[in-house]
């Protein structure tokens, strides 16, 4: 189960990573941040929603191969099937 962090003050994103992958035919995005405080201090998690404020800048790679995700029964994860 993850834990929703709600973030209510300004900070910056120092760190955004993660990847775009196939569940049932249909986009799945999984990212983690990191977050800092104005007074340096870090915080991070899973990222459920995210609104910058007054701009970000963002690098993707794009593979030509698509990823694709299928439900884990041992962990009931979805996790990237690296046989497709």
């Amino acid at each position: 189960m993850y834990h929703r962090i709600a973030v209510k003050q300004q900070v910056e994103l120092v760190s955004l990573i993660g990847d775009i992958a196939v569940l049932n035919g249909v986009p799945v995005i999984h990212m983690h941040a990191v977050l800092c405080n104005p007074d340096g201090s870090t915080f991070g998690g899973h990222v459920f929603e995210l609104t910058t404020n007054p701009t970000i800048e963002l690098f993707m790679t794009v593979n030509t191969t698509v990823l694709k995700k299928k439900s884990d029964d041992a962990s009931g994860m979805k996790l990237i099937d690296p046989t497709q």
